[in-house]
Formats: structure tokens, C-alpha cells, sequence
């Protein structure tokens, strides 16, 4: 695994240039035990929501043609409750690499000071997607969004990827 110092060059040169980036940095190992220790919250999953407004006027609904995936936010005293470490440590390097690095390195980050709880996902097949959108809309803040995909053993044709367009293609 590469330090996240090390890291933070080649992200931040991906994110400046193209907007986004990827890198693989969480062994597989981590991502059994974290898949383990969420396993205790699956049962308390809901299904995921979008905003249907404008601006302060509107409501969160489930619409699952739009949004088919289930999901959790977990709070972070939940994580210390000490059912969750390694998810913890995976989160603390995520803060680390985000708020630490990339915010020296990425104008768009410069000033982040924290981040949201967590939000655990699943998509649980049978057509579940959540169609082409735009990360905040209502520009409250958030100038990141960072995926980690726990799927063991992942290959392409298992379908779900990730599609990603350039801006003013929105």
C-alpha cells in the first residue's frame, strides 16, 4: 500500500486537471473485515432518497427507477462504540489523505475543515442504479465525494460501474 503522502501528488494532479481520480489503496484483507463489521447494521439500511424541489421548498422521496440502492449513515459515535475499528482506521486514512494532502494540493479543497458521517450504500441488483446526477445541487458545501467499493473479488462484467462525465456535460 502506498503512503497517502504519496498518493496525494497523483490525485491531486487528476483532480485539477480532470476533476476526479481514483486510486486503489485499501488491501483486500481491510475490505473483508470492514464488509464484516457493517454486516451488523444491514438490517437498519432504508432505501436511498432524492430531493425532489428547488433550493429550501421540496422533499426527500424514494424513487426507484431513479435511486435503487439501500443506505446507512453512520454516525461517528457509532464507529468508536468499538464495533467498527477497522472501518474507523479506513475513514481516518480517507480524512487524512483528503483533509491533510489534497486540501494543500487541490484549490477546490483548500479550506475543507471536515467531512459528512459516513454513508454506507448498496445496491442490491436486480436493476438497482442510481441514474446520471449531479453531486450537489444544492451547493451546500460539499466539494468532494469519495467512493470506496467494498465488493470482493470485483470484475467488470459483474456490471455497476461507475460512469463519470465532464462538467459541462451535466
Amino acid at each position: 500500500m502506498r503512503a497517502v503522502s504519496d498518493m496525494a501528488d497523483d490525485l491531486a494532479s487528476s483532480l485539477n486537471a480532470r476533476g476526479w481520480a481514483t486510486a486503489e489503496f485499501i488491501t483486500s484483507d481491510a475490505v473483508s473485515v470492514v464488509r464484516d463489521e457493517i454486516a451488523n447494521v444491514a438490517r437498519f439500511y432504508t432505501p436511498g432518497e432524492i430531493w425532489l424541489g428547488k433550493a429550501d421548498a421540496g422533499a426527500q422521496i424514494s424513487v426507484k427507477s431513479v435511486r435503487g440502492d439501500r443506505i446507512f449513515w453512520m454516525d461517528p459515535d457509532q464507529i468508536e462504540a468499538g464495533r467498527f475499528r477497522v472501518l474507523g482506521e479506513m475513514l481516518a486514512v480517507i480524512d487524512k489523505l483528503v483533509l491533510d494532502e489534497l486540501s494543500r494540493r487541490a484549490p477546490r479543497l483548500a479550506s475543507l475543515a471536515d467531512r459528512t458521517h459516513a454513508m454506507l450504500a448498496e445496491y442490491p441488483g436486480r436493476g438497482s442504479r442510481f441514474v446520471r446526477h449531479v453531486d450537489n445541487t444544492g451547493r451546500d458545501g460539499r466539494r468532494l465525494t469519495v467512493l470506496c467499493y467494498l465488493n470482493p473479488d470485483y470484475a467488470g462484467e459483474h456490471g455497476g460501474a461507475l460512469k463519470v462525465y465532464p462538467a459541462d456535460d451535466a
